[in-house]
C-alpha cells in the first residue's frame, strides 16, 4: 500500500508533522532498526481494478470443465494488465524502499507472484491471488508467506 500512500489516491493520508510522508517512513524505519529490530521491507504488489472474487463468483457459470476452463482464461484476459503499469505506478515507492540501506532489513518481491515480465494477473487456472481488488486471497497469503521465510532463511535469521 506504500504506492498508494505515495500516489496520495484517495486516502487522505497526511504527515501529522513538518516531514514529507516518505522522511518519515524512513524515519520509522530506522527507529524499529536502531531499537534492535530486523525488518522486512515488503514491496508493493498490483491491485486489480474491479472485484476479482465478485467477478469470477458472478462469471464462472459453466457446467463442463472445457467450458469453465474457457472462461477462467478469458476473466484472466479481462482483468490482467501490463506489468509496465503496475511498474510505473509503484516507481516512488520501489525507489524509496531502495533508498533504505542496512543490513538488518530484507527486501520482499510480491509482485513476482502476480506478475511476469509482460502482465500482471489475479488468478490463475485453480486459484485467486485477491479476494476482491486488493486483499490477497488464503492461496496468495500461503505463497507470500512462503516468499518471506525463504527470503529471512537467505539473510539467516
Amino acid at each position: 500500500m506504500l504506492d498508494v500512500y505515495l500516489n496520495q489516491d484517495g486516502l487522505g493520508f497526511e504527515a501529522s508533522n513538518d516531514k514529507s510522508i516518505q522522511q518519515n517512513f524512513v524515519s520509522n524505519i530506522f527507529n524499529l532498526i536502531s531499537n534492535g529490530n530486523k525488518v522486512v521491507l515488503v514491496y508493493p504488489y498490483p491491485r486489480a481494478k474491479e472485484n476479482i472474487g465478485k467477478r469470477a463468483f458472478s462469471d464462472l457459470t459453466a457446467s463442463d470443465l472445457t467450458s469453465l476452463m474457457k472462461q477462467i482464461t478469458e476473466l484472466r484476459k479481462r482483468t490482467s494488465y501490463k506489468t509496465s503499469e503496475f511498474i510505473s505506478y509503484s516507481k516512488e515507492a520501489f525507489d524509496l524502499l531502495d533508498s533504505i540501506e542496512s543490513e538488518d532489513i530484507v527486501r520482499v518481491y510480491p509482485h513476482h507472484l502476480f506478475c511476469d515480465d509482460q502482465k500482471c494477473e489475479f488468478l490463475s487456472d485453480d486459484a485467486l491471488f485477491v479476494v476482491d481488488s486488493n486483499h490477497p486471497s488464503s492461496y496468495f497469503a500461503a505463497k507470500f508467506s512462503e516468499l518471506i521465510r525463504k527470503e529471512i532463511v537467505l539473510k539467516g535469521w
